[in-house]
């Protein structure tokens, strides 16, 4: 079986990890409610991990559409009682993307997107702490081990391939990224050299003959700007093995993830933490709540990624909106949603099509409550403090 037919599982697990991060973290610096906090992420992680959905995903198919790709996301995000607006749900989608961008294009090696797809499972049960909706996530996190564990590094590098070009055309400009060098003026992910080389890599200009028989009858190391810097990785395995990409870059501890370029240091690597033991509810409110106190403190860089939110409570839903203006999500939807969105779109989309496109994604969901966006009754309030989308800001060349 080809490896680049099953892309799909990688591209939905990895993004969905990041936008359970997302959420998470500024459901609490927002001060949500917890109660409802906890019931939005167990409706979003319900729906992620559908055993119906991956059941469909995990089948040998070419790559999801990218317009495919964000109905689903939204779809997801709609499910639960929070509703977001339509420019703060492009937003999300874009910083979604464009993290996911930055990790795979910084894998050592093609099987390295084994170890982020683990630690984007890890991340999210750390942040659920094992509640009732993470028994979906164990379950396609054995499905995933089954069918991905045993490939090989060509396999995966034929996903990864697969991954670059369903993200190539996405290029929105973070400001945190640019900050750190991560990201060019010009939106294009900057390569981050950890120093660390891949399993089984041997050092940069070594040259080794071998006579006829395949035993080695010179070396010869020639000298390289990067050899140097080559540090030798002592795994023997070509997963499982520790890695930075993948875990939640909003967690205070995470904050410095990226080393600058020009710096050449070694990127510190922490090993994902899974607290055993269910958790009930109460239990998982009252850690939420703590967690909201250091969040609130740690969080300046998160803080600016998403202009400033408004929470409006409607009987059990509330509308979630990331703009502190009316006049700026009105400016953003007409920008990026008009031009951006939808010019990719280069066939002309009739209503039988989309029609299409909504059953099969109801179909995949199967008896899950998908429920379209809802406009908020009450007027929407300006909240200050902490904002998480400015980081999506556009920024001038």
């Amino acid at each position: 079986m080809l490896a680049k037919l099953l892309v799909n599982p990688i591209l939905l697990i990895n993004a969905g990890g990041e936008m359970i991060y997302i959420l998470s973290q500024r459901l609490i610096a927002q001060k949500v409610d917890p109660v409802k906090t906890v019931q939005v992420l167990n409706d979003i992680l319900r729906s992620l991990f559908s055993q119906q959905l991956f059941t469909e995903l995990m089948k040998p198919q070419k790559v999801m559409q990218m317009s495919f790709f964000k109905t689903l996301i939204t779809k997801m995000v709609h499910c639960s009682i929070m509703k977001l607006n339509e420019a703060s749900m492009q937003k999300l989608i874009d910083l979604i993307l464009m993290d996911f961008k930055a990790q795979i294009v910084n894998t050592m090696h093609p099987a390295e997107l084994y170890d982020v797809t683990q630690n984007h499972f890890n991340g999210i049960i750390n942040i659920m702490k094992n509640g009732p909706a993470v028994e979906y996530l164990i379950y396609v996190q054995k499905k995933f081990e089954e069918i991905y564990s045993p490939m090989l590094p060509f396999d995966f590098l034929q996903i990864k391939i697969e991954l670059l070009t369903f993200l190539q055309d996405v290029k929105q400009k973070v400001y945190v990224f640019i900050e750190d060098k991560t990201q060019n003026q010009n939106g294009d992910i900057r390569i981050v050299n950890s120093q660390t080389a891949g399993p089984h890599v041997q050092t940069p200009g070594l040259i080794t003959k071998y006579d006829q028989e395949g035993r080695v009858v010179n070396k010869n190391q020639k000298f390289l700007e990067s050899t140097d810097q080559y540090i030798s990785n002592t795994s023997k395995n070509y997963i499982n093995n520790e890695t930075e990409w993948g875990q939640n870059m909003f967690l205070p501890s995470r904050q410095k993830r990226v080393v600058k370029l020009s710096q050449h240091s070694v990127i510190t690597t922490e090993s994902s933490q899974i607290r055993k033991g269910f958790k009930n509810d109460s239990q998982l409110l009252s850690e939420l709540k703590l967690d909201s106190q250091t969040a609130t403190q740690n969080l300046q860089n998160l803080a600016s990624m998403i202009k400033g939110g408004s929470v409006s409570q409607v009987e059990d839903t509330f509308t979630y909106n990331i703009f502190s203006k009316p006049t700026v999500e009105v400016n953003y939807t007409k920008q990026t949603i008009d031009e951006d969105f939808f010019s990719e779109i280069i066939t002309i989309d009739t209503s039988g099509s989309k029609q299409n496109m909504e059953k099969q994604i109801a179909d995949m969901f199967g008896d899950l409550d998908i429920k379209e966006n809802a406009k908020s009754k009450a007027e929407k309030e300006e909240i200050g403090g902490d904002d998480l989308l400015d980081m999506m800001d556009q920024l001038d060349d």
